[in-house]
């Protein structure tokens, strides 16, 4: 198989990879409230957003920055509110990256971007934000000190998966920078550092999958006691 093929399969099996835990999530957890379906919402949004961008590529425009950019903008605001629940003391700080998302946003797509062409503050920010507060989320867990095992806690896989498909989406931005404009690589080296990037996208999908059948064998949808949990 070309690179090319390599990618288009890979790429098509990633749209469909957050697809089983939507389904499970619809078919036995639709009644639940509180954080888990937040994290639905991120994996749902997750999975229309690369349906969306296939669709639109095929049958729209030549490229999917725009719908890329709707859903970079979508998940930023619901992965907050997620933390937001999770960490509620650090809700000032939430808060304020969201202000420096939402005018790092406004300024770079008026003044720098057109929605039509990479934007590098989305291609970014939002990875260093979410890094940030995943690294903040943990420390919590070990200030707290759970009494049961964390691989039990649905919502600890939840925050794991984001922590690792942001710190990576992070490196790779900034790795596949050095390999463009100081490299200057072949074609085929740049596309196997972008299947690395779409495979830890794989990955979270399938964390949060996990994380919906913890929920539904009864284990709590928080990680904290449940005097500061937020559920």
């Amino acid at each position: 198989m070309s690179s090319g093929e390599i990618a288009e399969l890979v790429f098509q099996v990633n749209k469909y990879t957050g697809l089983p835990g939507i389904l499970f999530y619809i078919g036995f957890l639709s009644s639940r409230k509180g954080n888990i379906r937040i994290a639905f919402f991120i994996l749902l949004a997750s999975f229309l957003g690369d349906l969306a961008s296939d669709l639109y590529v095929k049958y729209v425009y030549e490229n999917s920055n725009l719908v890329g950019q709707i859903w970079v903008i979508t998940d930023y605001f619901l992965v907050s509110w997620l933390f937001i629940k999770l960490i509620p003391h650090r809700k000032k700080t939430i808060l304020g990256l969201m202000g420096l998302f939402v005018i790092g946003t406004s300024v770079t797509s008026l003044l720098f971007y057109s929605f039509f062409e990479p934007n590098t503050f989305l291609a970014t920010y939002p990875s260093v934000a979410f890094t940030y507060l995943s690294i903040l989320t943990f420390l919590e867990i070990l200030k707290e000190e759970p009494t049961n095992k964390l691989i039990n806690f649905p919502l600890f896989w939840i925050i794991t998966a984001i922590f690792l498909f942001n710190s990576v989406t992070l490196l790779k931005n900034l790795f596949m920078n050095y390999l463009i404009f100081d490299l200057q690589v072949s074609q085929d080296l740049y596309l196997y550092v972008w299947l690395f990037g779409v495979g830890f996208n794989m990955i979270k999908n399938l964390m949060f999958f996990y994380a919906f059948i913890l929920v539904k064998a009864g284990n709590p949808d928080y990680i904290f006691e449940p005097k500061n949990a937020t559920t």
